[in-house]
C-alpha cells in the first residue's frame, strides 16, 4: 500500500470528525458538545468541568473536541451527569 495514503484509506482508526454545526464555544470558555443522543456543555477553565458525558461510546467524539480546542482528558477533573 501507499504509504502517503490517508489513515482512513488503509485501514486505521481516526479520530471522528468535529462538526461546527454541532459543537462549539457558546459562550467564553463554555463549549456545547454533542455526543451520541446528547448534548454535554464542557466548561473550560484552568480545569475543566463536563456536564453530561453522554452515552457509552462518546468518548471517541469528546477526545476529538479536546484535541480540537488544544486540551487534554487530563485535565478534566468534574463529571456532572445529566438526569435522564
Amino acid at each position: 500500500r501507499d504509504a502517503s495514503a490517508p489513515r482512513a484509506s488503509r485501514g486505521l482508526r481516526t479520530q471522528p470528525p468535529v462538526s461546527s454545526a454541532a459543537t462549539m464555544e457558546i459562550a467564553p470558555k463554555v463549549h456545547a458538545v454533542r455526543l451520541l443522543s446528547s448534548t454535554a456543555f464542557l466548561f473550560a477553565e484552568d480545569e475543566l468541568t463536563l456536564i453530561d458525558a453522554g452515552l457509552r461510546g462518546s468518548g471517541r467524539r469528546f477526545a476529538a473536541y479536546l484535541h480540537h480546542i488544544r486540551r487534554s482528558s487530563t485535565e478534566l477533573t468534574r463529571l456532572i451527569p445529566g438526569t435522564r
